[in-house]
């Protein structure tokens, strides 16, 4: 139960409007009356987690992570084609694992997947049989499916649910 409501926060982080102050996400998320319900909950470090983004201008899907947010983090990109710095995965990103705006800033190494890659290869979809085991249990997806059929989301969507179970 403790997973899921963590789970839970962190997914709805990345709905979260621009915060008016830095941090002010994490009370209106509700992860400030989790961790006072929960005093040891772990700033991350144990977690191995997944980014999924839709590659925007000429590719790029992973955040500048030049920045001090990104300090002592291995970025992992693990489709290999990553061009530029996406400023939707920066957003996303500070406020995942940010060192000092993130919900979880002791996550340490974060791989990145090309929400197409992840969509065709990582779920078994181009394939046949079951997807491969997932790299880390907590993921954030950053992509919409437009312009196909009915029938192929609700594969891509049965895979992502099997790779959840």
């Amino acid at each position: 139960m403790f997973k899921l409501r963590l789970l839970l926060v962190l997914s709805f982080v990345f709905y979260v409007a621009p915060a008016e102050t830095e941090g002010q996400f994490v009370d209106e998320v509700g992860f400030s009356y989790l961790s006072s319900q929960f005093p040891n909950l772990e700033n991350g470090s144990t977690l191995q987690v997944i980014q999924t983004e839709a590659p925007v201008g000429s590719g790029a899907y992973i955040p500048n992570t030049s920045g001090s947010e990104y300090t002592g983090k291995t970025i992992i990109d693990a489709t290999g084609t990553n061009n530029g710095s996406s400023g939707h995965a920066n957003t996303v990103a500070t406020r995942f694992f940010g060192n000092t705006t993130g919900i979880a800033p002791g996550i340490a190494t974060i791989t990145f997947f090309n929400a197409n890659d992840y969509i065709n290869n990582q779920t078994g979809f181009n394939g046949s049989g079951d997807p491969p085991p997932q790299l880390g249990p907590i993921q954030n997806h950053s992509w919409i499916a437009n312009g196909i059929s009915v029938s192929v989301a609700t594969n891509v969507l049965q895979r992502i649910d099997h790779m959840i179970d």
